[in-house]
């Protein structure tokens, strides 16, 4: 399931996230997102993406309930960390690095150095939304961690060109079955592009995909680890 026109609009993302920096902050159409960035193109830009990424999110039950900002910066942290991306539970606030910036977070020798910076800006885009909208969705207990990766991993992935993903994630990919209990909290923490892996087979299969993640909205299924 790849968007190719979130392909094209984040080319013409990148062209303006490279105008001088003057932070600037937008709300956009609807009233629902408010974006700031380095200037007003940047921020425009950025609500076209949200817009165009909604359907695609909207599809497997992951609808907004509440309003979000979303900060291009410098560098994104979490807690005392710098990442690409972040998206703090509760906080309906999303942060991700300019792609000027991304080459300065990014290891060489990481996967995601791989792809343009444009296209790894929108694939973090459609991954830290869909933590966000997942969080504002309703539901009978806490999720888990691994349930919210999964949810933004598969997002993030369909999004993406073949191509582009078989640059993160082909040299995990593999003939062998496993069982769904691999997607759990520790291999989500411990080995995110494993998990991504695996998350992006299992979405694929026949009966998953969206089905599962409305599923994983509703509270209706869960990744946690049975007790020992």
């Amino acid at each position: 399931m790849t968007h190719r026109l979130l392909v094209a609009l984040s080319a013409s993302l990148f062209g303006a996230l490279t105008a001088p920096l003057q932070a600037e902050t937008l709300l956009c159409p609807g009233g629902e997102v408010t974006v700031k960035a380095p200037d007003d193109g940047s921020a425009a830009q950025v609500c076209e993406l949200v817009e165009e990424v909604r359907p695609i999110l909207a599809e497997c039950g992951l609808e907004q309930e509440a309003p979000v900002s979303i900060h291009v910066v410098a560098e994104a942290t979490h807690v005392a960390a710098p990442m690409v991306g972040s998206y703090a539970a509760g906080s309906n606030e999303i942060k991700l690095t300019h792609p000027d910036h991304l080459s300065d977070v990014i290891l060489p020798d990481h996967p995601f150095a791989r792809l343009a910076p444009d296209l790894t800006f929108q694939s973090l885009l459609v991954h830290e939304l869909s933590h966000a909208f997942l969080d504002q969705a309703e539901c009978t207990r806490e999720r888990c961690v691994a349930e919210h990766e999964y949810v933004a991993y598969a997002m993030q992935l369909s999004v993406l060109p073949p191509e582009a993903r078989e640059m993160l994630i082909g040299e995990y990919a593999t003939d062998k079955t496993f069982g769904v209990e691999i997607l759990n909290d520790f291999i989500a923490e411990a080995d995110p592009l494993f998990f991504a892996s695996r998350v992006w087979e299992h979405f694929s299969k026949p009966g998953n995909g969206c089905d599962f993640i409305r599923k994983i909205v509703s509270g209706e299924a869960d990744l946690r680890l049975p007790p020992l």
